[in-house]
């Protein structure tokens, strides 16, 4: 897998559909680089048109790759998303603490697989390495104002 400079990529955990509910946590890649990325997220029920309402949740998170730096803009929209945190994944060797809106927080460390799953499709059927790397993760609860985490 490549990601380019400073990418961003969003996640959730595995659903079948979308009558099934993921964890209320959504997963926020981080790569290093000298590169700023944004990224929109948008959610809604998924099922009707309220969207065309105003039902409908929007966000941008601005990673600032130099600067060490993600700042997840203000939510916009009246549909509340289903995820209450968010857990940011820094693929790369990073301090212990960070700050969420300036308040330092510890971060953890623990071991990540981004795929997971794929090792049991390897269609050369050979064993997969892909046990997991060990990434510092910053969790932190999804509210409805700005978040800015720099570490």
């Amino acid at each position: 897998m490549f990601v380019r400079d400073g990418g961003i990529i969003v996640a959730q955990s595995l659903v079948q559909s979308l009558q099934e509910k993921p964890t209320d946590t959504l997963l926020v890649h981080l790569w290093p680089g000298t590169s700023t990325r944004r990224f929109t997220w948008y959610t809604d029920d998924g099922t009707s048109h309220d969207h065309e309402k105003g039902a409908y949740h929007v966000r941008t998170f601005t990673h600032d790759a130099a600067r060490r730096t993600l700042t997840i803009a203000r939510g916009e929209g009246s549909y509340k998303p289903l995820f209450k945190h968010v857990r940011i994944l820094l693929h790369a060797a990073e301090p212990a603490t960070a700050t969420v809106n300036g308040t330092s927080v510890r971060t953890e460390q623990q071991a990540h697989a981004f795929l997971g799953g794929i090792q049991k499709f390897d269609p050369l059927g050979g064993p997969s390495d892909n046990t997991g790397i060990a990434v510092r993760t910053i969790s932190v609860p999804l509210t409805e104002g700005a978040i800015t985490i720099s570490w």
